[in-house]
């Protein structure tokens, strides 16, 4: 049986460019409306933060964050650079305080009676007949 680590892996990696495991995700949810497991009668919303694999130890303000340097130019740090270049700054989005120098894209934030650390915000659409998740949205930081 796959632990985490292998979902995680073969997602940022075999399958990154692909939208093969969202097709998956909407094959089992169509599978459950065709069992009238979901009826669409009514829905409740989870919203969950999800640790980042980031040190609480090792973070930086965006002006120390000098990406040009080669040690910096991580795959997530590319990614994060590609992501704000495409991405129109919502004015409305403060500045983060704080940055993760691996993982740029994870916010610095605290889930109550927790420690501070830095995570990603995600957000589940349940159907509640029988909690069946119907859509999942991440909240990453591009847009800043």
């Amino acid at each position: 049986m796959p632990d985490h680590s292998s979902f995680s892996k073969n997602r940022h990696g075999r399958f990154r460019e692909s939208d093969l495991l969202r097709q998956i995700f909407e094959a089992v949810v169509r599978a459950c409306m065709a069992a009238g497991l979901v009826k669409g009668e009514g829905f409740a919303v989870d919203a969950s933060i999800i640790g980042a694999d980031a040190s609480r130890h090792h973070r930086i303000t965006p002006e120390e964050a000098d990406r040009s340097r080669p040690e910096r130019q991580t795959r997530a740090v590319r990614e994060y650079l590609s992501a704000l270049e495409a991405t129109a700054p919502d004015p409305a989005r403060k500045t983060p305080e704080v940055l993760s120098p691996s993982d740029p894209a994870a916010a610095w934030t605290a889930k109550a009676h927790l420690q501070v650390q830095f995570a990603y915000g995600l957000n589940y659409l349940i159907d509640t007949d029988n909690a069946i998740i119907r859509r999942c949205r991440g909240d990453t930081r591009p847009g800043l």
